[in-house]
């Protein structure tokens, strides 16, 4: 998700769009609308996307930064905001640009924040997984945005057993976590080897006088 708010970042399209183009975004913009006026907002949330892909508009942008922040996608909210903002500045919209700064103000006050803490005498090579996506090490001791919910985090590390931890965060959280690889693994020992089977020696034969 992360890299298609990226995309949908950009404030002009870089290509011309075709007629099968902008018809296709009418098509996902009107099921996307249809959508969002049942509730399903996951659903219309990725029509919104492929609309705006397709076809950039300013409308479109806002449209799906709504959606997003209705679903409780806080993190891409924040990119879509972000991404109206710039489309407003470049069609010079200044009071689409106001609303979408005023929106994206609203989705930073509400967005929580983990800061995931390694314990210092963690062993070289411990891997962190974040709602099963490894976390770049540079990003550990550092608050992150996250969307509210539930989130598990996993420490791994060569010896030692997985270390699982489960976190809910609710808007405007601001939570640290202290994780450390689990214990270690305890290797059974091997079986002692076999004794080596003795052989009797053959009786000695009788000697003659």
């Amino acid at each position: 998700m992360g890299l298609l708010v990226t995309a949908l970042a950009a404030p002009a399209p870089v290509r011309a769009n075709t007629p099968e183009d902008r018809a296709a975004a009418k098509e996902h913009l009107t099921q996307a609308q249809d959508l969002k006026k049942q509730g399903q907002l996951a659903e219309a949330l990725g029509h919104y996307e492929e609309s705006q892909r397709l076809d950039p508009k300013l409308t479109t942008a806002i449209d799906l930064a709504d959606c997003a922040e209705q679903a409780g996608k806080l993190v891409e909210a924040q990119g879509y905001w972000a991404a109206a903002r710039d489309l407003a500045k470049h069609d010079e919209r200044p009071q689409s640009r106001a609303k979408a700064e005023q929106r994206l103000a609203g989705v930073e006050q509400r967005l929580p924040h983990l800061t995931l803490q390694l314990a210092a005498d963690a062993p070289a090579g411990v891997q962190v997984l974040r709602d099963d996506v490894a976390v770049e090490p540079a990003t550990l001791g550092t608050a992150v945005a996250l969307n509210p919910g539930d989130h598990a985090v996993v420490v791994k590390a060569a010896g030692h057993d997985d270390a699982k931890y489960a976190v809910k965060l609710a808007e405007s959280d601001n939570q640290t976590l202290p994780i450390a690889p689990g214990p270690a693994t305890i290797v059974a020992a091997p079986p002692p080897p076999p004794s080596p089977k003795v052989v009797a020696p053959p009786p000695a034969l009788p000697h003659d006088s």
